[in-house]
Order: C-alpha cells, then sequence, then structure tokens
C-alpha cells in the first residue's frame, strides 16, 4: 500500500520504504539474520578503523603536498597540488584505481635517480598500508566480531559449552564430597581406634 501511495505520489522516500520488507525474510533465514547482527555489532570497530585510515591519510597527504608540491602538475591530475588535490590522490591510491599512473608520474615528476627512488617509496608505501594493510584490518574486525558473537552466543543458551560446564562442575563436586566422605571415615575410624586402644 505505500508503495502505491509512493507511485501515486512519486515521493522517493515512500518508493523505498517497500524495499524494506526485504529484511522481514532474514526471519526465516537465521544465519543470513546472524551475520547481520554480527555486521551491526562491528560497527564500532569498523568506524575506529575509518578514523585511523582517514588520520593516516590526512597525515600522507600533507606529507605528499610537502614532497612533491607542483612537481606532478604536467604528468596527471591525480597530483599533490593543494590540500583538497592531495586528500584526493591519497583516497585514490587506497581504492587502487589508477595507482600504477600515480607511482610512475611521481618517479618521472623527479630530477634524479635516488629523489624518483624515494617518491617510489612513498607512495609504495601508502599503497600498502591504506590497500593491503587497511582491508586485512577490516576483514579481521568484521571476522573476530562473528567469532565473539558466536562465541557469547555458545556461553548463553543450553549447548555444548553449557553442558560441558555442567559436567566439569558434577564431577568436581562429586569428587569433592567422596573426598570429604573418605576423610571422614578415616577421622571416625582413627578416632575410634584410639578410644578402643584406650580401654583395653
Amino acid at each position: 500500500l505505500v508503495g502505491l501511495i509512493g507511485l501515486a505520489t512519486g515521493v522517493p522516500l515512500l518508493l523505498l520504504l517497500p524495499a524494506l520488507r526485504v529484511y522481514r525474510l532474514l526471519i526465516y533465514i537465521p544465519t543470513s539474520l546472524h551475520l547481520l547482527v554480527s555486521a551491526v555489532v562491528a560497527t564500532p570497530a569498523i568506524l575506529n578503523l575509518i578514523a585511523y585510515v582517514c588520520i593516516n591519510g590526512f597525515a600522507f597527504a600533507i606529507a605528499g603536498r610537502y614532497i612533491f608540491d607542483q612537481d606532478m602538475n604536467d604528468f596527471t591530475r591525480s597530483n599533490f597540488r593543494d590540500l583538497w588535490q592531495s586528500c584526493l590522490t591519497i583516497f585514490q591510491l587506497v581504492t587502487a584505481d589508477e595507482w600504477t599512473t600515480i607511482i610512475y608520474s611521481a618517479v618521472a615528476s623527479q630530477p634524479d635517480s635516488f629523489s624518483s627512488l624515494l617518491a617510489a617509496v612513498f607512495i609504495g608505501i601508502w599503497f600498502m598500508l591504506g590497500n593491503i594493510v587497511v582491508f586485512n584490518l577490516f576483514v579481521a574486525v568484521i571476522i573476530e566480531n562473528f567469532e565473539i558473537q558466536r562465541t557469547l552466543e555458545l556461553i548463553a543458551a543450553p549447548g555444548t559449552v553449557s553442558r560441558l560446564s555442567t559436567l566439569l562442575t558434577g564431577a568436581y563436586s562429586g569428587l569433592a564430597k567422596a573426598s570429604h566422605e573418605q576423610r571422614q571415615i578415616a577421622l571416625i575410624n582413627a578416632a575410634g581406634g584410639v578410644s578402643r586402644g584406650g580401654i583395653s
């Protein structure tokens, strides 16, 4: 009904709301629901990771601005001529979009071989840090939250871990009770032997 009203009135929000009905299917697919809940639980850690990438990216953009300045302007649009363009270039390196063009332009813009090598190292360090390491950290954060969520569920719900805990507690308490009874019997026997020895 909401979708029909959206079609009649042309309001985009009313056209979007019926698309959310797909999430009702998650009730019937528990695995997908578990994945969605785990992804939502991972949101704070993912936001921390995004903040880490933004801070490092801003630092590399400022460093690139000082290292390259206007040198790369003649070679490519992805350069470090001002702070905004530096941030765009750093973001482009994170997404790995034409990163080889940027590194070739950085190398070509330098006057000697040593400076070209340092330019390639600078671009390569940010590419590896921003692209490879951060994406692996992103995957690790999500996997860690999946495992933590699953572990918490196993501990909270009666299941294998709960049964094992109950079994160990029962076995330990039975062992402690048997040991206590044997000690009491030994004390009674020892006390009985002393009193019999004293009477005779």
